[in-house]
């Protein structure tokens, strides 16, 4: 059973299996993979639930497992689906992918939600690139010539890397501001 009323971003992975705590405790895993970006709200994905299960009055959800991006892996639980879960997938969807990284960094850095990393990030963010910030902002201070051959950037990288928060995506580590 697929519904195709509404297909979202493509970049963006969020699957979870639907089963119903009836079925699984009478020692059923029946349900299915439900690709939550098929859905424009929580009223649509409840309705195919629903539909999915008709075999049970009043049926009681559960979702048993799940497969998506960091980002909205606290949005999902056993028990249920937060309903801004669809918002997130759109917003997280228009960002072009780089953001998406720095987003997912920032959460993991901060231990921000969602939409507070999306509204934070482009305050927040400072590099991706620790090596070449660092060498930047000591030419940028100025100095001498014959100085910056002496100056010990792997000291001044050290220092400059207590005053951030660093957070990793896909292996990649990113800084950014301590708020």
């Amino acid at each position: 059973m697929k519904n195709t009323t509404h297909k979202t971003k493509s970049n963006v992975t969020i699957e979870i299996y639907v089963g119903t705590y009836h079925k699984y405790n009478c020692g059923s895993l029946n349900g299915a993979w439900v690709d939550l970006t098929q859905f424009a709200n929580y009223d649509e994905f409840m309705e195919f639930c629903k539909k999915l299960h008709s075999d049970e009055p009043d049926a009681e959800y559960m979702f048993q497992d799940s497969t998506c991006d960091f980002v909205f892996a606290d949005m999902i639980g056993e028990h249920g689906v937060d309903e801004d879960v669809f918002e997130a997938i759109e917003l997280y969807g228009d960002l072009d992918t780089n953001t998406q990284e720095i987003v997912a960094a920032l959460m993991d850095a901060s231990g921000l939600g969602f939409f507070d990393a999306v509204g934070k990030y482009e305050d927040l963010f400072v590099t991706d690139d620790i090596d070449t910030y660092c060498v930047d902002y000591v030419v940028d201070m100025g100095l001498p010539e014959f100085a910056l051959n002496y100056f010990d950037y792997a000291k001044f990288q050290r220092d400059l890397e207590m005053d951030l928060i660093t957070g990793s995506c896909n292996g990649k580590d990113f800084y950014f501001y301590n708020y």
